[in-house]
């Protein structure tokens, strides 16, 4: 029987979410950009404290380079919530192919997973 790599089911996985966000781009951006007045006004708050309380478990005190407390923690996480958000959907605004969002989506993923570095690697 064949068993799956973490490294195939983060493939699957980042498949997935690029498929998604290329399927319903035009409702993405709505919801998040053009909602004042309607049930969607918080949709971008409401998914990067989502994002957060996901992320709570995993928090330290202590990385390799910083010392960093709770209140950090949790302003870091915030910043970062808000980036991913913001990166997906100004490649969303852009107009191109599907082919070349499809890519910069998969470099963007590996961005986040890896940092800047890894893009080059």
């Amino acid at each position: 029987m064949f068993e799956e790599t973490d490294s195939e089911r983060k493939s699957a996985l980042l498949q997935e979410q690029v498929d998604v966000l290329r399927k319903y781009r035009n409702q993405i951006v709505i919801i998040f950009e053009k909602n004042k007045g309607t049930i969607y006004t918080n949709a971008k708050n409401e998914l990067v404290e989502l994002m957060i309380e996901t992320k709570k478990a995993y928090l330290k005190n202590q990385y390799k380079r910083y010392e960093i407390g709770t209140e950090e923690n949790l302003i870091l996480l915030n910043i970062l919530a808000h980036n991913v958000i913001d990166m997906n959907l100004d490649l969303l605004k852009r107009d191109m192919s599907e082919d070349s969002r499809k890519q910069i989506f998969e470099a963007l993923y590996v961005y986040r997973l890896y940092g800047m570095k890894s893009l080059n690697e």
